[in-house]
């Protein structure tokens, strides 16, 4: 089985707003669901996370290629 090629595009016909057509309105479902899930702690996750990642940029810039990363399989 072979696969039809794909329709050249551009960007614009994912981003509306690139475009001059409006943008779709999503069901207020998900503003619903967005403000469930949204809570300071999510806020704060990700300060965690930002603090990790400026420890893992220090040692990075200073060992350069000598840091190697563990956790991954080989």
């Amino acid at each position: 089985m072979t696969r039809a090629p794909k329709q050249e595009g551009s960007i614009s016909s994912v981003f509306t707003t690139l475009t001059s057509e409006n943008a779709s309105v999503v069901p207020p479902r998900f503003a619903d669901l967005k403000k469930e899930i949204w809570k300071d702690s999510l806020i704060q996750s990700w300060r965690e996370v930002l603090e990790e990642l400026e420890v893992a940029v220090d040692e990075i810039s200073t060992r350069g290629s000598d840091v190697r990363v563990t956790g991954f399989p080989p």
